[in-house]
């Protein structure tokens, strides 16, 4: 019966390492984050996918600015956002080079992503931080974690990793609704420039 208590214990092992594996991916992002290393953070991004992320995300928060109150079928929205996403595309791919996202991914504080489990190498984890990190998902080959770990929902930053090629990658990030209608703001005034400010 060795052999069994082996192979579970094996199969146990594992199942934590596989558990843990996108955690040192999001690690390795927040590393390049903190030093602003635009080759190393670029590696580490899906651009097609987070580009399908902010495109809706930001076509969403545009028809809601341009029509508020008005509320869509799921067709017409879908159609809406699909025809945002085309109209925004140029704004997006600016959006998500190096420097934008360290700019944007700031408030999230992604590049303490270490430091908001446990301080300082000695201290005793953050229970709470520790509680909101294992409530994270792991759906098949995306993870999902809300960062700040300290922060409520509504205002933190869902960040997706996708698994490419054995590389936990950027490839999303759901942003607080404030964020989304900003950069909603700027791609109206883009777009416009004779437009007044809308605050």
């Amino acid at each position: 019966m060795r052999w069994l208590r082996e192979a579970f214990l094996g199969s146990v092992a594992l199942a934590i390492a596989f558990v843990l594996w996108p955690l040192f991916g999001l690690k390795m992002l927040a590393d390049a984050v903190a030093a602003r290393d635009a080759a190393r953070f670029m590696r580490l991004v899906d651009v097609h996918q987070l580009k399908r992320s902010f495109g809706g995300q930001i076509a969403r928060a545009q028809l809601k600015l341009s029509n508020p109150g008005r509320r869509l079928s799921p067709l017409a929205l879908n159609l809406a956002t699909q025809a945002g996403m085309t109209a925004a595309d140029a704004f997006v791919v600016k959006i998500v080079e190096a420097e934008s996202m360290f700019d944007i991914l700031q408030p999230s504080k992604i590049e303490s992503f270490g430091e908001q489990i446990a301080p300082h190498p000695l201290a005793f984890p953050d229970l709470h931080n520790v509680g909101k990190l294992l409530a994270s998902e792991l759906r098949g080959r995306n993870f999902y974690v809300t960062v700040p770990l300290s922060a409520e929902p509504q205002q933190g930053y869902r960040v997706r990793l996708r698994l490419s090629k054995w590389k936990w990658k950027l490839a999303g990030v759901e942003l607080p609704d404030h964020i989304a209608e900003r950069l909603a703001r700027d791609l109206m005034r883009l777009n416009n420039p004779a437009a007044p400010s809308q605050h």
